[in-house]
């Protein structure tokens, strides 16, 4: 059964974007800690599709590699067919190795989806078992938020490169020699030598910078500089009985005095994105909020937020998506179709109006993950409209929104954030699935066509933006006591589904 989950996981190559820029510099910074010799029978746990076995190829005269999934030893195979000293076979390091002893041992990536951590020391014996007297082991590991909340770290499993250093600095006749840091990952060096007592501290460490650019995926996934509930911890201890669906018009330092509270600084909104994160949240859209309030009797599990924005302002595309990606939350993005790539002429009467995205930036954030859906025609107030004015409104802009992404839209939103019974009926009858109102948070029940949102103004400082989310809700007793348990034990199921 796990074999066929790693295939599913590697049934197009490349899963983990291994030429990337970050995974360049992990390869590099776990090199850079072997010591300057030619080694003899090296085994590498986990290849997956032979990236760093190439390498380590040119530094050893025979290279066993295995990993558990077969489409993966397949293309290593492929990528390594002119070294003949490789060969590769399917293993799995939480069951057997191959037969040893070995002079180097690597692991990287592998050793955190240990089901719990009497696994991982059962895996840390037979590794050691595997190396000849004065071989090496050299692992590879994230630092995890789950190993140390106060510092940056990835928000995903429960055993991370700490835990395993402590846990392999404890296995008999391993001692540990040296460590490379990053604020992403570590890199660690033990050595065998039978009768020496365990080191549990590095000799040496050496700091170096993980380096990687905005777009590698790694990114979604860290918690910067720490947090105080992990998405573990927020799934198994809290839950949402009312999800706030957050309305931000610009996000920008300077506009018309008068349209400040519908601007939000950048510095306030990226302090804004990370209490968030560090809490916690996890972004979800609005048709997701609809659907967990209202399919069962139980609030949802997870704190959860959806993120919105009216207008389609140039400053989304330059200051807020760029934020949002950071700290890995997603975004829906309310179109009023005959402005785009213009002005907001709405708002000329206050000053000089903002701009608006150009439809080539609103397809390349669309292909970033951004949601772009109605927000009418000519932004002009429903609760003026005669009945057919709203409909032409309506489908007009979403036919046209189809037209330029490709997308039919799903969802409207009023614009300036007030419909009546005409508009809320029109919006169904025009095959909008949901649209959304003014002030309130979503709650079980609350009519579709008008879901209320909570704005978040200019002015707000960070208690006020606190408040505006409410007072988080625990999970049932039974929910808590299972997720402590599973944390005493390091048990992958609190992160992972299999």
């Amino acid at each position: 059964m796990e074999s066929e989950q790693w295939d599913a996981t590697f049934e197009h190559p490349d899963p983990w974007s291994y030429g990337d820029l970050y995974e360049r510099t992990k390869r590099a910074h776990t090199l850079e800690m072997l010591p300057a010799k030619r080694f003899e029978r090296v085994l590498e746990i986990g290849c997956a599709e032979g990236h760093f076995t190439i390498e380590l190829a040119e530094i050893a005269d025979r290279v066993t590699a295995i990993d558990i999934s077969t489409k993966a030893l397949l293309r290593a195979s492929a990528r390594c067919v002119s070294s003949p000293h490789i060969f590769f076979e399917q293993g799995n390091v939480f069951k057997r190795l191959p037969d040893g002893p070995f002079d180097l041992i690597t692991c990287s990536e592998v050793l955190y989806y240990a089901k719990h951590r009497f696994a991982l020391r059962s895996a840390a014996r037979r590794i050691a078992a595997s190396l000849q007297e004065n071989g090496y082991l050299l692992l590879t590991h994230p630092n995890l938020i789950a190993d140390d909340r106060d510092n940056t770290g990835f928000d995903f499993h429960e055993i991370g490169t700490r835990f395993i250093g402590r846990e392999f600095a404890h296995t008999p006749g391993l001692q540990f020699v040296g460590e490379l840091r990053t604020a992403l990952y570590r890199v660690q060096l033990f050595q065998k030598r039978l009768g020496t007592r365990p080191r549990r501290r590095p000799r040496e460490v050496i700091v170096r910078e993980a380096r990687f650019t905005d777009q590698d995926k790694v990114v979604r996934l860290i918690k910067w500089g720490g947090c105080d509930v992990t998405e573990a911890e927020a799934q198994h201890m809290w839950t949402s009985p009312e999800i706030n669906i957050l309305a931000y018009h610009r996000i920008a330092d300077t506009g018309p005095e008068k349209l400040s509270p519908y601007r939000v600084a950048p510095a306030q909104f990226e302090r804004q994105l990370s209490y968030l994160r560090r809490q916690g949240f996890r972004s979800i859209w609005i048709h997701e909020a609809f659907q967990v309030l209202n399919s069962s009797n139980h609030p949802p599990r997870g704190r959860l937020v959806v993120f919105t924005f009216d207008d389609a302002y140039r400053d989304f595309y330059e200051c807020a998506w760029p934020l949002l990606k950071r700290y890995g939350f997603s975004a829906t993005v309310f179109v009023p179709v005959s402005f785009v790539g213009g002005r907001a002429e709405w708002d000329r009467g206050y000053g000089e109006p903002a701009a608006l995205m150009s439809w080539n930036e609103i397809r390349t954030a669309q292909q970033e993950g951004v949601r772009f859906e109605s927000h009418s025609l000519g932004h002009s107030r429903f609760t003026d409209m005669e009945p057919h004015e709203i409909r032409h409104e309506l489908c007009a802009s979403r036919d046209a929104l189809e037209r330029e992404l490709g997308v039919r839209p799903t969802v409207f939103s009023y614009p300036f954030g007030r419909a009546n019974d005409a508009a809320a009926d029109a919006a169904e009858a025009s095959g909008y699935a949901h649209a959304v109102v003014g002030i309130g948070r979503t709650k079980p029940g609350d009519n579709p066509y008008r879901l209320p949102r909570q704005e978040v103004f200019g002015q707000f400082d960070m208690n006020q933006f606190i408040q505006l989310l409410g007072v988080p809700k625990k999970a049932p007793i039974f929910e808590r006591v299972k997720y402590r348990y599973r944390r005493l034990l390091r048990d992958r199921r609190t992160y992972m589904s299999f």
